[in-house]
């Protein structure tokens, strides 16, 4: 049985023209075919997927073409045809990968002298080319500065900055980008209704966001999909093959973070357990949908973004700069279930964390003292608001006060970390724990806009002061504790001293 070939490879471009995304490129490679500008060294940079081979190729075909048009390969003339059957023993392709030793190089520099069989131009491409031995590229690097005037070199690569500038600097450099969404779009519905396949456009833009700007990857979930569902493609036939959770799953888990339903959470981690769903590709779709909502929540409405109706209803009281904090938090969390040796428990308790009312969130992490020391524990005084009463002064309404004026809300979030406050003779005294000290510091800065916001919400000139909470004593008698004592005994010893060790002696 004949092996099929794949559809990224049916779906290679042979022209210029049939090039997506990369105009400027294609362009400028175009007119110098045309003016017969031919340059001796070329160096294709970019992300894997985005056509730096394709493009290698057809103008390895547009340099040797009799007739060329418009820059173009013509695709009936005996090189076009050889080159296109792959029968051209004139272009060779090197995979630098797996022909990186500087044996390789030399063995390439012996036989590049030699003349064109039926070409008018060599052309070597070496594909990876950083793989490159430092030996390597220098036994490349003279042949590479005075090539034979019938010797072309492409060199391609998805790393630029670990090819050696001194070979860069003799090549014509250029940077291929990803495609955008647009382009595509464009082209996987030309892809679909060629091959006879039904799929939603929805379906499609996560097909893209999966592939991240590669084509080639692109087309390679397209026809795993295809694999999978045949020519009928559902919507939750993609989200099995990618190992991503369904729309549903993604909102109803956003909600629970955002409206604080901890409960819930934790089910929707078990839910991706029970359905064997990739633990990362899930938060980065919940990270995009979070990232669609501020955008819409901000008033761009004219893009294509795609925003769950319920969430955008259900979420709308939750402040903009807390949607702005959990995205940041998303993202942080995607990074580090990458590393995660337990991804679950990772997810687990990022869940706990975030989707907790907010007074259990701001709890510090403490040192923990055994019962039979609590004895020992000298009485702390705390640190109390003033007399001011709560009807005269209420630091929630002044939070709500800034979020309404829409002016520094990340004040509002800075000052709601504060552990203490006060507020007695039209000042308002904020106490930080020392954890805080980036808030703390950030908000002096901004000392003045504050007192300013202050004065105009109670309508009144006030002031704001900026302090740390001391710290709790730790001198408590430790001569009673069983560890103490073998140690006095050990050591011979009868005196102790208690105190307090930096991060830096830990």
């Amino acid at each position: 049985m004949d092996t099929e070939i794949s559809l990224y490879r049916r779906w290679r471009p042979q022209y210029f023209s049939e090039v997506a995304g990369q105009l400027h490129v294609v362009k400028t490679l175009k007119n110098m075919v045309e003016g017969g500008k031919i340059n001796h060294a070329y160096l294709f940079t970019g992300p894997r997927g985005t056509g730096k081979t394709s493009i290698a190729r057809i103008l390895a075909r547009a340099i040797n073409c009799l007739d060329p048009l418009e820059g173009n390969p013509c695709g009936k003339c005996i090189p076009c045809i050889n080159l296109l059957s792959g029968n051209s023993m004139d272009i060779l392709e090197i995979d630098a990968a797996s022909n990186r030793g500087i044996d390789e190089i030399k063995d390439l520099r012996s036989k590049v002298s030699f003349t064109p069989t039926l070409l008018k131009y060599k052309v070597y491409i070496i594909d990876e080319v950083h793989m490159l031995t430092t030996e390597a590229f220098n036994a490349l690097l003279k042949t590479l500065e005075e090539p034979p005037n019938f010797v072309v070199f492409v060199l391609a690569t998805t790393e630029p900055h670990k090819v050696p500038p001194t070979i860069a600097s003799r090549c014509l450099r250029f940077d291929f980008r990803n495609l955008s969404e647009e382009d595509m779009i464009n082209l996987l519905k030309k892809v679909c209704k060629h091959e006879g396949f039904s799929i939603e456009e929805k379906s499609l833009s996560v097909l893209i966001e999966a592939s991240q700007g590669s084509l080639r990857d692109a087309l390679t979930y397209l026809e795993q999909v295809e694999s999978f569902a045949g020519k009928e493609m559902k919507d939750e036939d993609v989200y099995i093959v990618l190992g991503i959770p369904s729309p549903n799953w993604v909102r109803e888990y956003l909600q629970d973070l955002l409206l604080k339903r901890r409960e819930n959470g934790i089910n929707r981690v078990e839910e991706l357990v029970s359905l064997g769903r990739d633990f990362r590709q899930s938060i980065r779709q919940v990270t995009i949908q979070l990232r669609n909502l501020i955008i819409i929540r901000m008033g761009e409405q004219g893009k294509k973004i795609f925003v769950d109706e319920e969430l955008l209803t259900k979420t709308s009281d939750v402040p903009i700069e807390e949607l702005i904090i959990i995205l940041d938090k998303l993202i942080s969390q995607e990074n580090e279930l990458r590393f995660s040796l337990d991804p679950r428990l990772t997810l687990e308790l990022f869940t706990l964390k975030e989707a907790s009312p907010v007074s259990t969130k701001l709890l510090t992490k403490e040192v923990v003292i055994t019962a039979k020391h609590e004895e020992f524990l000298p009485e702390t005084k705390t640190i109390s608001p003033s007399v001011v009463s709560e009807t005269t002064f209420s630091l929630e309404s002044f939070l709500n006060f800034i979020k309404e004026t829409k002016k520094h809300f990340i004040f509002g979030s800075m000052i709601s970390l504060a552990a203490e406050h006060s507020f007695t003779d039209n000042d308002l005294t904020l106490y930080f724990r020392v954890k805080e000290k980036p808030q703390l510091e950030f908000l002096s800065k901004e000392k003045s806009n504050l007192e300013k916001m202050l004065s105009e919400f109670i309508k009144t000139p006030s002031t704001i002061s900026l302090k740390y909470i001391p710290e709790k004593s730790s001198d408590f008698d430790l001569r009673e504790d069983t560890i103490v004592k073998k140690a006095l005994e050990l050591f011979e010893g009868s005196s102790l001293i208690v105190r307090k060790v930096d991060n830096d002696e830990k």
